[in-house]
This record gives C-alpha cells, structure tokens and sequence, in this order.
C-alpha cells in the first residue's frame, strides 16, 4: 500500500513577521520562537523532591589542543612560519604532517609524546628534522644553535640570558623557549626588550613580563632556562 507523504510546513509566527516552527502535517498549531524559548529556559521541576531543581549548566567541550602535549611540534612550525614568509598554509601542513611522521624516530613511543609532550632532547632531534626538511624542500637554509657556554654552565643569571636574547633575536633568528613554572610548554620568541619577550605561540600567549619570569624553580612564576632555550637562524637573507 501506498504511504502518504507527510509535509512540513514553516507556519508564521502568531506575533507580527513569521519566525513560526516546521510543523508536520500542514496542521495550523505552529509555536512562536519566543514563547518556546521561554518554556525552554524554564527551570525543571522535581516530582520528587517537591521542589524546583536548579537547571544543569552545559559542559564546554574540549577544543584541539586541550589534552595533547604537541607545542614542541607547533613550535617548530612556528619558527619556520616566523622566519620564513615563503611557508604559507599549505607548505606549513606539508611540515606539520613531516614531523607528526618523524615522532617515532625522536620518541621511541610516539604516544607519549603526543600525550605529555617533548623533552628538550627529543624536540632538539625534531627541530633538526624541521631545519633539514625546509632546506630539503623549500632551499631555505635554516641553522639551528644553542647558548654559549657561559650561559649553560655558568651561575644562575636570568639577567644574562634575557640580554642575550635580546641581542640574537631578530627577523633572521627566533628562540624557541621551553617555560616552566607557571607553564611548562614550548614557545617562539620574535622578539626582546627589556622589559617584554614577544611570543609567535601555538595557545595564543602573545608576551613574557621581565617582572613574571625567574631562573629559580617555581609554580607561580615563568621559569627560563638557557637549556631550554634553542636558536633558529635563517642564513639564506640578509
């Protein structure tokens, strides 16, 4: 036998100017938007408590980035991205898609770093992938170096590797800073004053204060490092 087909209709609202819900059937009974949101935002009553029940609020849903440790990777594209106009969208895809594949090889269990993160000897090995994969592909010369000596050896001086900083780091050179402390994530520095490190940053951190970041351990301020601290020149520009 032949089924009927039933219709949906969009019926005007009974207020001035439509906004009425699809009914089914063709059946005159459409329910205005606002009345509706009405009765929506209405609290729930509880039969058996005998009493209104306060409304459950929505959970915010996780976005990319929340539960995985990939900044070590988005750090290296950034500095590329930063250094290099001539990696746009596209070349950036091809780079991130380059190092997710080189996890495995930096890590020996690629889970664990997508999950907690990259230490410093692991994101050496994958900023060194990024340097030799950009000059593989895209010509760009690309050298990638750490502190002097002074710096890694010497006493405990955050004045000594903020000054540095500001010296190397310029439209040819970017840092890639591990934070700990208050943080613990890599970052792209792009640019140094006295009294602010401007960040190109994967979780939209625009700038490190002087005054917030220390040399000792910490979990209230930002800790920086000299051996976590990592320097990518470009030497194919002047």
């Amino acid at each position: 036998m032949k089924q009927q087909k039933s219709t949906i209709k969009i019926l005007p609202s009974a207020e001035a100017g439509g906004g009425g819900m699809p009914v089914a059937g063709g059946q005159r009974n459409a329910i205005n938007v606002p009345d509706a949101a009405r009765q929506l935002d209405a609290e729930p009553v509880s039969l058996a408590a005998g009493r209104p029940k306060a409304k459950a609020r929505l959970r915010k849903p996780y976005l990319q980035g929340d539960l995985d440790g990939l900044c070590g990777v988005y750090s290296a594209v950034n500095a590329a991205r930063a250094l290099c106009p001539e990696v746009d969208h596209d070349a950036a895809e091809w780079l991130f898609d380059e190092l997710m594949r080189a996890l495995p090889k930096v890590e020996a269990d690629a889970s664990v770093a997508v999950a907690s993160g990259l230490g410093k000897r692991h994101l050496v090995r994958l900023l060194k992938r990024a340097v030799t994969y950009l000059g593989g592909e895209h010509d760009i010369k690309l050298g990638l170096t750490r502190p002097p000596e002074q710096l890694l050896a010497g006493p405990a001086n955050l004045d000594a590797l903020w000054a540095w900083l500001e010296r190397r780091v310029s439209a040819r050179c970017m840092a890639v800073l591990g934070l700990e402390g208050r943080y613990h994530h890599w970052t792209v520095a792009i640019g140094v004053t006295p009294a602010q490190i401007r960040l190109f940053d994967s979780d939209n951190m625009s700038v490190l204060n002087r005054g917030h970041c220390t040399f000792r351990r910490t979990a209230k301020l930002t800790r920086l490092l000299p051996s976590n601290t990592f320097l990518i020149t470009r030497h194919d520009v002047t």
